[in-house]
């Protein structure tokens, strides 16, 4: 096998080379066909829609040149660096420095996150919270026989000291019914500080000590921490609005 480049000419382009540059131009001419459609319907609702609509239509209008540049700049690149042939020394070479860059971002950022998480112990939180949603006898009653399935978590840090919430949706129910565990941590330690019931626009709040529920209120517009609010469940208008 050859050790070196192939002898192909400098603008040659090998059946890679084509299909990358057809993709290319195949995505370039469909955002075009987009940008246009896009700004045609604002111009004939121009009469409704705000100043603001229109920069955003001639921003539409100037990103539509963006994928034909990069196709030309493609195209020299392509002119400048003859490819390469495969499973010589310089592909091995390059194939190899490109795996171990790859490898590298992914275990840093493995490592990040596994840091992260046994740091903020965002796995023993889950488990109290899970543990809280299956014992508790007013979450219980809510529950009734539906059951629940585990949304995710989200964490926040405020006031030196983290927090977290634990969403829990209840099966076989409106999409917006479910259950939200808030927890906190004090030192190194995980408790259940709280938890809200969430179903039609009215949310139920409830105090936790000692792993029970021990009072309720309820609020039309409650405040959330790291949950979602209420005005972000509103359906938005369709239009410039």
């Amino acid at each position: 096998m050859n050790s070196e480049p192939n002898d192909e000419p400098s603008g040659a382009l090998t059946r890679l080379r084509r299909l990358n540059l057809l993709w290319i131009r195949f995505i370039a001419w469909g955002w075009l066909a987009a940008v246009l459609f896009g700004t045609v319907d604002s111009l004939k609702a121009s009469s409704e829609c705000s100043r603001a609509s229109w920069w955003t239509c001639l921003l539409l209008v100037g990103t539509a040149a963006v994928p034909f540049l990069y196709l030309k700049w493609i195209q020299g690149w392509y002119r400048r660096h003859p490819p390469v042939a495969r499973f010589s020394r310089s592909w091995f070479r390059r194939a190899a420095a490109r795996g171990l860059v790859g490898t590298a971002f992914v275990l840093i950022a493995l490592a990040a996150a596994e840091i992260s998480s046994r740091r903020i112990g965002s796995s023993h939180a889950g488990e109290l919270a899970e543990e809280f949603v299956q014992t508790d006898s007013v979450v219980l009653q809510k529950v009734a026989k539906r059951g629940v399935t585990e949304g995710g978590g989200t964490f926040t840090y405020t006031r030196g000291a983290w927090h977290a919430g634990y969403e829990f949706w209840l099966r076989g129910s409106e999409p917006e019914d479910l259950i939200i565990v808030h927890l906190d941590r004090a030192g190194t330690q995980w408790k259940v500080a709280g938890w809200e019931f969430d179903s039609h626009y009215h949310a139920s709040f409830f105090t936790v000590a000692n792993n029970r529920t021990v009072s309720a209120t309820s609020e039309p517009n409650p405040p959330r921490r790291g949950g979602r609010s209420a005005s972000g469940r509103q359906h938005r208008r369709a239009g410039c609005g």
